[in-house]
């Protein structure tokens, strides 16, 4: 299953292959076909009866798994087949979240549309919507916030939507963030002097920059000293009170 043999799959389940069988890991082979995205394998399967059983050690289900690549007909048929929208794993994570940290637009749509919760708090206090902002996905951002998300939430470190993607400098996110806000600034408005790095890469992704930060007015002499402010140079010649020049 986890190489996505459909055919063999198929071959196997007409045998009367045991479908919900867990290997010495624990997986099913739905688990394993959701986690190596093989939408195919999936769909037989779901059709063919298999259980939706969660990974023990994880608590993931297999619509955490397919949440997570992206499998948007097969998050609908699991889905449909009684999975749960708001199920969470060990790392607080919903099949919302995993989809919207992706950027899965069409997965996060199949959700909100089965009732998923747009404002579970998962890992680092962050919901799905605080994800998308981070990674630089509006679509994703528009349709949370169409779907109602609450865009005032704060996480652990008191930042919320709009405070995040000003750090991670996406534009397009902070305008729609902006307009439903009201205003240009959130109720955590953002230090333009504080010189601290955020801490906004979440599991090992990395945060695509859409600007160059402008210049600051300070000199740095080494990476390890303190930033100090310019100061303006000394003239080298300066009148002497009481002393006439002659020629």
């Amino acid at each position: 299953m986890q190489r996505g043999f459909s055919s063999v799959c198929r071959l196997l389940i007409e045998a009367n292959a045991d479908m919900n069988k867990r290997n010495k890991a624990g997986d099913t082979a739905l688990l394993l076909a959701a986690s190596k995205a093989h939408d195919t394998v999936c769909m037989l399967l779901l059709e063919s009866g298999a259980a939706q059983l969660i990974r023990a050690s994880t608590k993931q289900s297999p619509l955490h798994l397919a949440a997570e690549h992206g499998l948007a007909e097969v998050c609908k048929r699991m889905l449909e087949k009684g999975a749960d929208v708001n199920g969470i794993t060990t790392k607080l994570e919903t099949p919302l979240w995993l989809a919207a940290q992706r950027g899965h637009l069409n997965v996060v749509r199949v959700l909100i549309d089965h009732k998923a919760n747009v404002d579970i708090v998962g890992h680092n206090g962050r919901t799905a919507l605080m994800m998308a902002a981070m990674l630089g996905y509006p679509a994703v951002v528009h349709t949370l916030l169409a779907a109602g998300a609450d865009h005032t939430i704060l996480d652990v470190d008191n930042h919320n939507a709009l405070y995040i993607a000003h750090r991670a400098r996406h534009t397009l996110v902070i305008t729609a963030l902006q307009q439903v806000s009201g205003a240009a600034t959130e109720s955590v408005a953002i230090n333009e002097t504080d010189t601290t790095q955020p801490e906004i890469q979440e599991q090992d992704q990395p945060i695509p920059s859409t600007s160059t930060p402008e210049p600051e007015n300070i000199l740095v002499d080494s990476v390890d000293e303190k930033p100090k402010q310019l100061v303006p140079a000394v003239e080298e010649e300066m009148a002497v009170p009481g002393v006439i020049e002659t020629s």
